[in-house]
């Protein structure tokens, strides 16, 4: 397992969120969990949003998602955004922007 590197207090990830995690902190990134909601979908996706200086990761599962926000010291937004959707692609997972 790798070890993630946490912003923020909030730890705590649903079992795909930290799916996604130990997947895309090889890149060097750093990552602040948010919240976790409900959701009517039962398959497996990330989306990806460009935010300023950072991206937003919604990852589902079951009949829940949960917002992960990725940092990066050395990518812009867009390239830290084609970053993480390779490594998810790589990967299996479907994803979407």
């Amino acid at each position: 397992m790798v070890k993630i590197k946490y912003r923020g207090t909030h730890s705590t990830l649903i079992p795909f969120a930290r799916e996604v995690a130990n997947i895309i902190t090889p890149l060097g990134v750093s990552i602040a969990p948010g919240i976790i909601s409900p959701v009517s979908t039962s398959s497996r996706s990330v989306k990806i949003v460009r935010a300023q200086g950072w991206c937003l990761l919604a990852a589902k599962q079951s009949a829940t998602v949960q917002e992960l926000r990725v940092f990066h010291k050395e990518l812009r937004p867009q390239e830290l955004m084609e970053a993480v959707a390779r490594a998810l692609r790589n990967k299996g997972i479907a994803i979407s922007f």
